[in-house]
């Protein structure tokens, strides 16, 4: 009633091969995890500017809401209100799922 066996040296030294590829690829992984870096979002000045000129003191925005008031693209009204809300002209005050709405100060 022994147990399995002992495996043969053949198959041990595989096991020893597959071990350590295991761990170079985990290094690797984490190098290249660790060289990941977020890049700055640039916003065009004149789209800036422009976004400031709608704002209102005490009023309420949201993302869809300013991106049709500028005609452009939801991506670029996010980057504009990230770079206010960096600046402290915007602050959020709700946010439920995707939707968020924003005060000017």
């Amino acid at each position: 009633m022994g147990g399995k066996g002992k495996k043969s040296l053949a198959a041990m030294e595989k096991q020893q091969l597959r071990m350590k590829e295991e761990e170079e690829r985990k290094k690797k992984k984490a190098k290249k995890e660790e060289k990941r870096e977020q890049k700055p979002i640039y916003v065009s000045a004149e789209a800036y500017q422009e976004l400031l000129k709608l704002l209102k003191p005490n009023s309420y925005y949201t993302l869809y809401e300013l991106a049709t008031r500028l005609n452009v693209p939801l991506g670029m009204a996010r980057r504009a209100i990230r770079q206010l809300e960096k600046d402290g002209k915007l602050v959020q005050i709700s946010k439920a799922g995707n939707s968020r709405l924003f005060v000017v100060k």
